[in-house]
């Protein structure tokens, strides 16, 4: 059984996946994270991971760099830097466009998308590439999704400016579509919702296949990883 999904599977020149439960704790164990790496042929120091403080901070990586300090995004148009991403119900969001060519990983919690990260991270793209939005492709990995994102009243005013739908009301309980508010953003940045692809799958109904924090809390166990690279 594997222990990943492929993204971008079609694209020839771009190397992408997402772990699942079965490869382990991708976060805290380097053990893991090297054999994880070791299966797709990359080398671990090519790596480059986020210290993720659910911001809007966006960085370009150009270089040999196995940590970025509080960034929840980066981008690089280098060949063979592998730009990382753990999440354990935000969504890890990959980018990809083929002209200009370059990669890019997001960490896509509510409290980075309402803070802007994705509009913040095509901008510097795009000051540093002049983009062609009919040419990005993006994928929306697995992450929490209505069913169980309860928000509460305090926290309602910063979700108030996207679609009325990505609020759902239940049993006087309010929940959020995140993957919708984050495909909604994209669309509006200029991505076309043909080029944007949103996986189904919900890391807090799955307990067998994700780890996800608002169901396990403190006894979580791990955190999955997402990663993306040129090759």
């Amino acid at each position: 059984m594997s222990d990943f999904l492929q993204i971008f599977e079609n694209e020839k020149k771009v190397l992408a996946a997402f772990s699942l439960r079965a490869a382990g704790d991708l976060k805290n164990n380097p053990e893991n994270q090297k054999k994880f790496f070791q299966q797709f042929g990359i080398d671990f120091k090519k790596v480059v991971f986020m210290n993720q403080v659910h911001s809007a901070y966006v960085e370009y990586v150009g270089g040999s760099s196995n940590w970025i300090k509080g960034t929840d995004g980066i981008f690089t148009d280098k060949k063979g830097i592998i730009l990382a991403v753990n999440t354990a119900d935000c969504l890890p969001i990959f980018v990809y466009s083929s002209n200009p060519k370059f990669v890019g990983i997001i960490h896509g919690g509510w409290r980075c998308l309402t803070a802007g990260i994705l509009q913040i991270f095509f901008k510097k793209a795009n000051e540093k590439f002049d983009l062609d939005f009919s040419n990005i492709k993006a994928v929306i990995g697995p992450g929490i999704h209505c069913c169980h994102f309860e928000i509460k009243k305090d926290v309602i005013s910063k979700f108030n400016k996207y679609s009325q739908f990505i609020i759902i009301k239940k049993d006087n309980k309010m929940f959020v579509d995140l993957p919708a508010m984050a495909k909604e953003i994209l669309t509006k940045i200029g991505l076309s919702m043909y080029n944007i692809k949103s996986e189904k799958d919900c890391t807090f109904c799955q307990e067998k296949k994700y780890y996800s924090f608002r169901r396990e809390k403190k006894d979580l166990e791990g955190e999955m990883l997402g990663f993306i690279g040129l090759i």
